[in-house]
């Protein structure tokens, strides 16, 4: 659930009840409330706290009229709500569930800006830290500036590609028409009163508890003669380890391996593992490799919880990221394709190196060296690879 998208107006709400309903007294007490809820100006950090008693006190009534609370209370809502239709009743649901949405999110709009004052204070601050140039020391990578607001949110949503809406934010500071902070100037814009625009809008699952994470599966590695691969749960040494091999994830028609390259795709005759059987992985600063299942889109739950590079480690800065195969424990598979973090070369050469010296490649494995445009290079053998990139 978008729980960011606001309830409807209490006209367009009313339009789409039956006309008993519309009559209905402890309705027009809900449309009333609702009413309220919306004279309230919604990019005040002042109105957040009366914002989120306004659509309690929404879905209480609700609850009151559909007969929530007592045994009493239910068998005389039954009996008056037997005049309403079942698609008044669903509608009613609804809101309910809608507004107790909204008011979590505000909730926890306010416990963000409790914790990141400079975005009140200083708009500008905060329009430098989420645009400045990608961060590198020459060993470690950050995040690509035009991913980064999916870190700076308290929600780890999905920016890329509609930055328009920061833009728009940020004009709007310029040239003083507003003085919000992004987060909540967000609030008077179609990302959370439009319902079509606000489902555009994916959540990223980060590891540090604010993204969903729950529906990822999350390997760490280790190399122990071959790599292992464990879910990450539990305690470390209760973890079941056994050989790394991503031959799972896809398997052809034909039984041979699909590499998947960007917007082609072709069958390799050879039979190895490509980009088509992968997973994405960090390598963190700590030298360990974690990896998962890329975007998975499997479930209509899971088309909200995109898993990308960056939720390994909440956006931190990592030595290499990208995609990578295995079979039976040797790796047969790399690259530096990571749209977040854009890895160059050297990067990759660091890692391929570290695998190379400790035995973990297959005899026939391949690199792919992805360019920042993300165009890519031909496939190149271990050591073609450190040959380029001594």
């Amino acid at each position: 659930m978008r729980i960011w998208r606001d309830i409807p107006t209490q006209g367009e709400f009313r339009d789409s009840l039956s006309r008993a309903a519309q009559r209905d007294a402890a309705i027009i007490k809900i449309l009333a409330i609702m009413a309220r809820y919306h004279a309230l100006q919604k990019d005040l950090h002042d109105n957040i706290l009366p914002r989120w008693f306004v659509l309690q006190e929404v879905a209480t009534a609700i609850d009151k009229r559909l007969g929530g609370g007592t045994k009493l209370a239910i068998k005389t809502a039954l009996h008056v709500a037997a005049k309403l239709d079942e698609s008044d009743t669903v509608r009613l649901e609804r809101l309910a569930k809608r507004a107790r949405a909204k008011a979590d999110y505000l909730e926890i709009l306010k416990q963000h800006y409790r914790a990141n004052k400079v975005e009140m204070a200083d708009p500008a601050k905060f329009w430098a830290l989420v645009t400045r140039k990608q961060d590198t020391d020459g060993k470690l990578v950050g995040l690509r500036p035009s991913v980064r607001l999916e870190q700076a949110d308290p929600m780890n949503r999905s920016f890329e590609g509609t930055n328009l809406l920061v833009e728009e934010w940020w004009s709007a500071i310029s040239d003083g028409r507003t003085t919000a902070p992004l987060w909540l100037h967000l609030e008077t814009t179609a990302h959370c009163l439009n319902p079509d625009t606000a489902k555009t809008m994916g959540v990223v699952p980060y590891m540090d508890g604010k993204g969903d994470s729950t529906k990822a599966t999350m390997f760490a590695i280790r190399h122990v003669g071959g790599l292992e691969q464990a879910e990450m749960k539990g305690e470390f040494g209760a973890w079941e380890w056994k050989p790394f091999d991503t031959s799972w994830i896809l398997r052809g028609m034909s039984g041979k391996a699909t590499a998947s390259m960007g917007n082609q795709s072709k069958t390799n005759p050879q039979g190895w593992v490509g980009p088509g059987r992968s997973l994405a992985y960090v390598w963190t600063p700590k030298k360990e490799l974690m990896a998962a299942l890329h975007n998975p889109e499997a479930t209509k739950t899971q088309k909200e919880k995109r898993f990308h590079h960056s939720s390994f480690l909440s956006g931190e800065m990592v030595l290499c990221a990208g995609m990578m195969a295995a079979q039976q424990g040797r790796v047969t598979f790399i690259s530096n394709d990571s749209g977040h973090y854009h890895p160059d070369a050297a990067h990759l050469a660091k890692l391929v190196r570290f695998l190379n010296k400790r035995n973990l490649f297959s005899p026939t494995a391949i690199v792919i060296e992805t360019a920042s445009d993300q165009d890519y290079n031909r496939p190149l053998s271990v050591e073609q690879f450190l040959r380029t990139h001594a």
